[in-house]
């Protein structure tokens, strides 16, 4: 597969996008589709309570609620 390397600007808005999303040009035609990772806690180097942040923020279960329903809490 291609990549294609998008510049600060659009990383950001991408950053902020929680489900897919079509990509369109200023005249609204489609380029694509945008579908972002999902977050992996063992496979990110965000802090323990910025993957329970983002996972609050995106309508999940937190880390420290996953960890309690399997005793490791």
């Amino acid at each position: 597969m291609s990549q294609l390397v998008i510049d600060a600007s659009m990383r950001e808005r991408l950053e902020q996008v929680r489900e897919a999303v079509d990509l369109v040009d200023e005249t609204g035609r489609k380029l694509g589709r945008f579908t972002p990772e999902p977050i992996c806690p063992w496979d990110t180097d965000l802090t323990p309570d910025e993957v329970d942040r983002v996972i609050r923020d995106s309508k999940g279960v937190s880390l420290a609620d996953i960890k309690k329903r399997r005793g490791m809490a």
